[in-house]
């Protein structure tokens, strides 16, 4: 039964969406499995029930352009990615699927126009630098050092890049984990504890 299912999730991520288990033979000295294709899917249209920041991401419409095996696995995760990096503040945003249509243009071939509904949710702005810790440079310093700005729209990237460049820095350690607070008028406080190298 594992090798079963092993075999149609892999079938299944090159596109043979329909694969499955139709039967199986049981032989003297061995046991014949018998596996149903069906067609292959392609991706062929990617579509946004409005106008969103992933709709313009260049690695996403990259990879629509190749028109690759439907593999919903894999296109979650270019969603993902792209939700994290082009959200311009929209930190909360999320999507869900809301249509998929198919069409065959020749025998075996079966190619889909898939449609995700984008919620904003609200956009977040940074407020301010909250920073904890012993350190000598000045806070003005802090801000252009990390590249942070008030009003700034706020990201899901934002904590990670910080991280980076900390760890990077001759000047600062992080003492521990920074996080963040969103007020109800959606103001993020970014808290960062940090100390001089």
């Amino acid at each position: 039964q594992l090798v079963a299912q092993k075999w149609v999730e892999s079938a299944q991520a090159q596109g043979w969406q329909a694969s499955t288990l139709d039967h199986f033979e049981l032989r003297p000295d061995s046991l014949a499995l018998v596996f149903y294709q069906g067609p292959r899917y392609f991706l062929a249209r990617l579509e946004f029930t409005e106008e969103s920041p992933i709709s313009q991401n260049a690695d996403l419409q990259l990879y629509v352009r190749k028109r690759p095996p439907l593999d919903w696995k894999k296109l979650e995760e270019k969603l993902g990615e792209a939700l994290k990096g082009d959200n311009q503040g929209y930190a909360l945003s999320s999507l869900k699927l809301k249509n998929v249509a198919y069409q065959s243009p020749e025998k075996d071939i079966v190619e889909a126009s898939v449609t995700y509904q984008w919620d904003s949710g609200p956009r977040i702005a940074v407020d301010s630098l909250q920073v904890s810790g012993e350190v000598r440079e000045e806070l003005s310093f802090i801000y252009a050092f990390l590249g942070i700005e008030k009003g700034m729209p706020f990201t899901q990237d934002l904590i990670p890049e910080i991280r980076q460049r900390i760890d990077n820095s001759p000047y600062f350690k992080m003492d521990s984990l920074p996080y963040v607070k969103i007020s109800p008028s959606n103001k993020a406080t970014i808290h960062l504890p940090l100390s001089n190298k």
